[in-house]
């Protein structure tokens, strides 16, 4: 994470600003974020004429970025209502595909269509359905769902719910490809929220794809179990687990056993705990340069002498365990909970569970005199707990940066917040939204590879790392866990009974 002034990032999500962030995925690859948020310092809103210092290089520089003649057109096209005619539309009004080719030349093409289905989305939803028989892609709603992105779904889904009905391919926060309904992508990304908000468009749906009659809510409990089995599948290959389960037309017994493979498929943290506590002091002081780098430059030197990386390199690969430094172990770690997650369909919040359990029992047990400087349990807290949190599904990211303590103690409704809570020593204060997540950013920064500070509670009681309350932020993940699980239960059990009351 890395600081920012918190001005424009922090208050309410609005669904009148797009923005645009490029995005550095793992594999090195990059991809464009269409959003109604601010994403990082870097993003730029394309709707309208943006001022203001990027950091480019080893500097700050002042950039102006118009967009105005495009989005002059762009929100023209959103506004006409002779986007509605084809071939009896006026000459004096321009044609669908005459705006497409306009738009396609003022913006790269591969983010035309993206930047046109979120303004229209956003601004003018009841068009939505009409622009979209145009080009026939369901991605960029699917995408929607499995990002979080709830105003951009709800708005389509207002205007035209069977795309309920529709599947697209989408990759989850460990890279991992799939072909799902947005209802599917939600449930993927453990967003219960989205889940139980799409649930009264089910109820409007009354024809699928092809005009034949159907139940929505009927339908909703069929693309569930779809999903859950579908991962469930995967455990198999992994644990046992009862087959009955696969079997089963019981939506809640279904539920109940994928939580428990989840529960029995939590990654082992103890061999990188125990390197971590075993480490002798100069290479700690490699991991904690890593932690301690505040400038590019700082970054990039200490990246540059401990070999921190993303994955292993093809010559630790090859060495025993015992054989790797500190930080070649911290690699191997981050490679190995990949691998693991990418085994799985649903986001298992227990991986983030498990790190941060295993991180309170090192603060319960460990002897001051054995980590005076705490930096044994900083680099557990950042390196381990932070990367099991900075890989996790996007709708859990955001939950824990608006902070698990105020969600579950406060009963804060959601947020969905893009940035983490900071703590201002000066005058004990809280400052919401405020530091970058830099998994959305793509940044360079070793921050990347984990989180300088990682709590569950996301800095609502501390600073970084914050060590007021190192034993709660466990029990405040769980709990949040628990809620989340108790809201879909009775969800489901709602439905149940609904259909078979009819």
């Amino acid at each position: 994470m890395s600081r920012t002034d918190g001005g424009a990032a922090a208050g309410s999500v609005t669904s009148q600003n797009i923005w645009m962030t490029v995005i550095t995925n793992a594999d090195g690859t990059r991809r464009t974020i269409i959003s109604a948020n601010q994403l990082s310092d870097q993003s730029i809103r394309v709707n309208r004429t943006w001022n203001g210092e990027r950091w480019e290089g080893n500097q700050y520089v002042t950039r102006k970025c118009s967009n105005s003649g495009a989005l002059f057109l762009l929100m023209t096209l959103c506004s006409r209502d002779d986007i509605r005619h084809k071939d009896n539309t006026p000459d004096s009004a321009l044609k669908f595909t005459q705006w497409k080719h306009i738009l396609q030349f003022l913006f790269q093409p591969d983010l035309f269509f993206n930047i046109a289905n979120y303004s229209v989305a956003l601004r003018r939803p009841s068009l939505f359905p009409l622009i979209h028989d145009r080009w026939q892609d369901a991605t960029h709603v699917v995408d929607a769902a499995m990002s979080g992105q709830e105003d951009m779904v709800m708005n389509i889904l207002q205007a035209d719910p069977s795309y309920l009905l529709r599947k697209a391919f989408v990759k989850n926060s460990v890279d991992v490809e799939y072909e799902v309904t947005p209802l599917q992508a939600a449930i993927m990304a453990t967003d219960i929220q989205m889940v139980e908000k799409m649930r009264k468009h089910f109820a409007r749906l009354t024809r699928d794809l092809e005009g034949n009659p159907i139940d929505g809510i009927a339908e909703m409990h069929r693309q569930i179990k779809e999903i859950y089995k579908a991962s469930l599948q995967r455990y198999l290959s992994l644990q046992k687990i009862k087959i009955a389960a696969l079997e089963s037309d019981n939506i809640e017994q279904i539920v109940e056993i994928h939580n428990q493979a989840q529960e029995n498929n939590a990654f082992d943290f103890s061999l990188y705990i125990d390197a971590i506590l075993n480490a002798p002091q100069a290479e700690l002081d490699d991991a904690m340069a890593l932690i301690n780098a505040e400038t590019p430059e700082e970054t990039q030197a200490a990246i540059a002498h401990a070999g921190a990386r993303r994955d292993e390199s093809n010559d630790c690969r090859g060495k025993p365990f015992d054989q790797l430094t500190l930080v070649q172990k911290i690699n191997r770690f981050r490679e190995k909970l990949k691998e693991h997650m990418q085994h799985e369909m649903i986001f298992n919040s227990n991986h983030i569970l498990t790190g941060l359990k295993a991180n309170d029992a090192v603060w319960d047990t460990l002897p001051h005199n054995q980590d005076q400087n705490y930096h044994k349990r900083s680099i557990i807290f950042s390196w381990l707990c932070g990367e099991a949190q900075r890989i996790a599904s996007e709708p859990v990211k955001q939950d824990i940066r608006q902070g698990t303590w105020y969600l579950t103690e406060q009963n804060e409704p959601r947020t969905r917040q893009l940035r983490f809570n900071d703590y201002d020593r000066s005058n004990f204060n809280i400052i919401r939204n405020s530091i970058v997540d830099v998994s959305l950013t793509g940044s360079a920064a070793i921050d990347g590879l984990g989180y300088k500070f990682a709590g569950a509670n996301a800095c609502s009681r501390g600073g970084r790392p914050a060590m007021e309350v190192p034993r709660a932020r466990a029990r405040f993940f769980q709990n949040l866990c628990r809620t989340k699980t108790t809201s879909f239960q009775n969800l489901l059990r709602r439905e149940r009974n609904q259909l078979t009351a009819a």
